[in-house]
């Protein structure tokens, strides 16, 4: 049987929000990366919602949490019937470049593997806005490898080639074939950034300047590039979209070539991407005492007008994503009304988060469990017992299903409405409406808006309170980076103020849980800026393991809470990084004493303002910022800059030639961070 008669009889008519819809389901668990690629490359064309008037949509199978997902909304019966409907990823491909007749695919860019899997990100970028399927040629000498006979697909379909990546990029770095997209296509591509790792694997990299307990990880040395350990799973999302795509290893390195060109692309000037640019995928170049140093890529260039939407992981984002038959988020939710408690001096109050929601990664996988978990837990409880309020004095009940609220990234209602709505659908119907939802870190994306101009500052507080409306809720997570505070105080947070929609914000120091955030409450948990906006001095908790007070165990945690000053008012942000889990929040509230209330998060701001600014304060905050280093450091401030450059040095030193050899020094800039 030719395979694309295969592929049109394997394909699964399934009911889909009400309606019969059809699905190609395809198999790429056993596929090499660069045979994936082209694979998400006719999976994002397809899935345009432009091209589903008469299309079928696409749906990848890699692991299970794709196989979890359709079952779980309904769009498959079971695990079963799933995997009983999987189309090969061949028969797939000879039915993909048969839409050339429909203009779907207009022709295939072909590269060289794996001699230009460093441009893989500007290949999918063209694929974007050229309507094209990368298909690998293999080096010279080198065996095909891979499952998938490209050239047979090629030649039978008939695809037209419309770019010779081996000869038009012959001899390029990434750096000149980012240049080239962006000089020659940039204006075509919309929407943002995405950083697509094509393979370096700088957890290989053993040889550290610095001693191994400071658990620097800086990388002074280029990684090397390996096939297999790429990061382009959201290539299918890329090419829907039309995103910008690259990878630049040191291009938010202050002063390389590389950072300056991505200065350059970055200026509003310059491009026809949203201000502040929304950077999809994930940018784990350089990793500082065991943190992503430019994660949130705002410091990345000179312009400080970029934020992380973190999708490194996701699969499928183009199905979901597809516009057809999929719910339209227009309104915000409407969660069960909450009243505002009375303050009470006699009762300590605190409102549980749990993090990382702006990851999209983590929404797509890990949290699935947390909340599946969570619905057990509340709705296997009797119902006397399954509503439980305790901010008003009312007799405090062992809690068992308690106020929680969820970091959200807010533009998952958008990227991905079906997982939206069955995350709305499982935390209200659930828990009766005491689950709701708060804006993750640092509001509209992960970022540090502190350090924004003000132009690009108030669009991302204009659109940070739209997603609090549609998210229906006054609460969002800040992040800013160590040391900026100052600014986030004097020029940010106010702006918040003028139209009330943000009431709370639970400030934490990224990538890095140095004290520098602590110092601006002077030991309070809390300030009040502008009368209507309160600024909380969030508690974290990311383990159990006792290491230190971030990982404390439940009984720890439990006893500090309810020993702290009767009128005890704070967030508890919560993460997994550090191996926490769901049991440990719910065996916390089990060992809370009884005058301790477990408030919705939208009530906090309001006993803030009941309970008043801390008396405490003393001189004025902005002013005592200046003396930081002092503060923390006593008399060796006076050395830290000594002490910063000679790390930079000691890892970073400059080399005239262009082309680094493996374990080439870069650098000897002091500030090339940007700070």
């Amino acid at each position: 049987m030719a395979p694309l008669m295969r592929s049109l009889l394997i394909i699964v008519t399934i009911l889909l929000f009400g309606s019969t819809r059809a699905i190609q389901l395809v198999d790429i668990a056993f596929l090499q990366d660069h045979e994936q690629i082209s694979v998400r490359a006719c999976a994002g064309l397809i899935n345009r919602p432009e091209n589903l008037g008469t299309g079928i949509p696409v749906y990848m199978y890699e692991d299970e949490r794709d196989q979890s997902w359709l079952v779980d909304l309904g769009m498959v019966e079971n695990d079963a019937t799933f995997l009983q409907s999987l189309m090969p990823a061949e028969d797939f491909l000879a039915h993909c470049f048969q839409e050339s007749k429909r203009s779907i695919i207009k022709g295939y860019i072909q590269f060289s593997f794996p001699g230009q899997l460093a441009l893989l990100p500007n290949i999918i970028t063209l694929a974007g806005v050229m309507d094209a399927v990368p298909v690998p040629v293999y080096n010279s000498g080198q065996p095909q490898s891979g499952n998938i006979n490209f050239v047979n697909l090629v030649q039978e379909s008939g695809l037209p080639l419309i770019l010779d990546a081996t000869s038009e990029f012959e001899g390029f770095t990434a750096l000149d074939a980012t240049r080239y997209v962006f000089e020659n296509y940039g204006h075509m591509t919309q929407g943002g950034i995405a950083k697509l790792d094509p393979g370096y694997l700088p957890e290989e990299r053993t040889d550290d300047v610095l001693p191994e307990e400071f658990g620097l990880f800086l990388g002074e040395w280029t990684p090397e590039l390996v096939p297999g350990g790429s990061q382009l799973r959201l290539s299918d999302f890329v090419i829907q979209q039309r995103l910008f795509a690259f990878y630049l290893w040191f291009g938010c390195i202050q002063g390389d070539p590389e950072e300056q060109y991505v200065s350059y692309m970055t200026n509003p000037n310059n491009n026809p991407w949203p201000n502040p640019i929304p950077v999809y995928g994930y940018d784990r170049t350089f990793t500082v005492f065991q943190g992503d140093f430019f994660e949130a890529n705002t410091h990345c260039g000179n312009n400080r007008n970029m934020g992380s939407i973190p999708t490194q992981y996701v699969t499928n984002l183009s199905f979901f994503n597809r516009g057809a038959g999929t719910p339209v988020i227009s309104s915000p939710i409407v969660p069960l009304a909450v009243q505002d408690p009375v303050y009470n001096p006699d009762k300590n109050y605190i409102a549980v988060v749990v993090g990382d929601g702006d990851n999209i990664s983590f929404m797509e996988d890990r949290r699935v469990e947390w909340m599946k978990e969570r619905v057990r837990y509340c709705s296997e409880r009797p119902p006397d017992q399954q509503v439980l309020s305790l901010a008003n004095g009312d007799p405090a009940f062992q809690p068992i299903c308690y106020p929680l609220s969820w970091s959200m990234s807010p533009h998952l209602p958008t990227l991905a409405p079906e997982m939206w709505q069955w995350y709305q659908d499982s935390a209200f119907n659930a828990t009766q409406g005491l689950d709701t939802f708060v804006l993750p870190p640092s509001g509209h994306l992960y970022s540090y808006p502190g350090l924004m101009g003000s132009e690009t500052q108030a669009e991302f507080v204009r659109l940070t309170e739209q997603d609090a409306r549609t998210l229906n809720t006054n609460t969002m997570v800040a992040w800013e980076w160590v040391g900026t505070w100052n600014n986030a105080f004097t020029n940010y947070f106010p702006k918040y103020t003028n139209n009330g929609v943000i009431e709370s914000v639970l400030a934490m120091n990224v990538p890095y849980m140095f004290p520098f955030v602590t110092y601006p409450f002077l030991d309070n948990t809390y300030r009040i800026i502008g009368g209507n906006l309160v600024v909380f001095n969030t508690m974290v908790w990311r383990g159990v393991d006792n290491r230190d007070e971030f990982h404390a165990s439940a009984d720890q945690m439990a006893n500090r809470i309810s020993n702290f000053p009767r009128g005890y008012i704070n967030f508890i942000y919560t993460s997994s990084d550090g191996g926490l889990e769901l049991d440990d929040i719910h065996d916390m509230m089990l060992l809370l004493d009884d005058h301790v209330a477990v408030v919705d998060s939208s009530q906090m701001a309001s006993l803030a303002k009941q309970k008043g600014n801390p008396p405490d304060l003393g001189q004025d905050i902005l002013d005592e910022l200046q003396n930081l280093p002092e503060v923390l450091l006593g008399d060796n401030a006076q050395d830290l800059p000594d002490i910063l450059n000679g790390f930079i040095d000691g890892i970073f030193r400059t080399s005239e030639s262009k082309e680094q050899p493996k374990g080439g020094l870069r650098h000897s800039n002091p500030d090339m961070f940007g700070f």
